[in-house]
């Protein structure tokens, strides 16, 4: 049986990602080498699966559809933003920093412990904007982001299709959070 890669992920409503887009359009256009992530594939990546059979999938959704449910919906911002590694100016990743409270940390644990995975690095909530290639191309340019804030009610199972052209994210299933009195 063919294994598929996924994630479980926060999707963004259009308002954050159009502030992303607005925010680094000049240096879109100024490196074309930097592989820019499509505006669609914003994300908030909660936990990276890898190529799983879907069996598996199968055996953590009613799990994962418990945890959803006892988290009320992530009032998040967008809170600036930084690279891969930290301050260095020939990055990997490029992302925007998410404003969140304690609970979405916690339930990023919970889905690790669900789905078995887990990361020695501490969970930093990001939104990735772009992946530097070869040669590295270095970014001094001020960038302003607008702290938009915006509120995520689930969580999404993503598919991660890999493409010459760059991934595609294809939802395979939504977890509701739980309902706001």
């Amino acid at each position: 049986m063919d294994r598929i890669r996924v994630f479980l992920a926060l999707d963004l409503p259009d308002e954050p990602r159009k502030e992303i887009s607005r925010a680094f359009m000049p240096l879109i256009k100024k490196y074309p080498s930097i592989k820019w992530v499509p505006e669609e594939n914003y994300h908030i990546t909660l936990v990276f699966l890898g190529e799983v059979l879907p069996q598996f999938i199968e055996s953590i959704e009613k799990p994962l559809e418990r945890v959803s449910g006892k988290y009320r919906p992530f009032t998040l911002a967008l809170d600036g933003w930084g690279t891969f590694p930290p301050g260095r100016n020939l990055f990997n990743v490029l992302w925007v920093g998410v404003e969140h409270d304690d609970s979405l940390i916690q339930f990023q644990r919970e889905l690790a412990r669900i789905t078995g995975v887990f990361d020695r690095k501490p969970y930093k909530p990001h939104i990735t904007v772009a992946r530097n290639g070869k040669p590295k191309v270095s970014i001094r340019e001020s960038i302003r982001i607008e702290p938009v804030r915006f509120v995520v009610k689930e969580v999404t199972l993503f598919q991660s299709i890999l493409r010459r052209e760059g991934a595609r994210y294809r939802a395979i299933r939504r977890f509701a959070l739980g309902d706001v009195e």
